[in-house]
């Protein structure tokens, strides 16, 4: 059973990501994050069980985890993503993933520095890839529902490749 938390706990987590997870047999979310205090309700209602956490990084230091799904404002993504890829962890992340370049970079750097995946959940979002030249390149749109893997090569989904 992999052990998954929730970081964010926001409509988009509660209407969208938590009916998914709460569908898989092989998967457990043990603990959820939000800096809102009023989101602690929502928590209890929608992951019974589960532990509350205040912060996103006080659930990182505080529990033993497979992976952790980002659903956070998209200005906190890249800093969660890198320090949950810094703990070893696998990143699910809602779009966008980053939101420059230089994140970009610095997430792929990390992925292929030996440490699990970042992957963001693509639903006919824009996707940017980082080329051999180290520069952000867009590289199209994925098709609904696919998840694209971080440093994986433009046009590939989900370590597939896409008919043109």
């Amino acid at each position: 059973m992999y052990r998954g938390a929730v970081l964010g706990l926001g409509n988009v987590a509660i209407h969208g990501h938590l009916p998914g997870w709460r569908g898989r047999r092989d998967v457990q979310i043990v603990a959820a994050a939000d800096a809102r205090a009023s989101q602690r309700a929502e928590c209890e209602a929608h992951l019974p069980g589960a532990r509350w956490y205040d912060s996103p990084e006080a659930l990182l230091d505080g529990e033993a985890l497979d992976f952790v799904d980002v659903c956070t404002p998209p200005s906190s993504h890249a800093p969660l993503a890198l320090r949950a890829l810094d703990k070893g962890l696998h990143v699910l992340c809602e779009k966008p993933l980053v939101s420059s370049p230089h994140d970009l970079r610095r997430v792929a750097e990390a992925r292929h520095r030996g440490r699990p995946g970042a992957a963001h959940r693509a639903q006919l979002a824009p996707r940017a890839d980082p080329g051999a030249d180290g520069r952000a390149h867009r590289a199209g749109r994925d098709r609904p529902r696919a998840a694209h893997r971080v440093g994986d090569p433009p046009g590939e989904a989900g370590g597939r490749r896409r008919r043109p």
